[in-house]
């Protein structure tokens, strides 16, 4: 997996993010942006507003690219 880290100022809690991150095993890509968000896999799952916990939203998109890659045939 890979994480798309945009920062507009780096202060402690987008560093506590990405620790988080790395712990995890994700690979890390920082990008000077206009607000803090990241991006794992194309998805959006933290901003800077949110006080939500990095591990779920990781293991949110676990779910979804497993969803996404289970395909399950529908007969007619």
């Amino acid at each position: 997996m890979i994480a798309q880290v945009y920062y507009n100022r780096f202060d402690e809690n987008i560093l506590s993010k990405i620790r988080v991150l790395k712990r995890m095993g994700i690979e890390v890509i920082l990008v000077k942006g206009e607000r803090n968000l990241i991006f794992i896999n194309s998805y959006l799952v933290w901003r800077d507003d949110e006080s939500e916990d990095i591990r779920d939203a990781v293991y949110d998109v676990k779910i979804y690219e497993l969803i996404r890659e289970s395909y399950i045939g529908i007969s007619s």
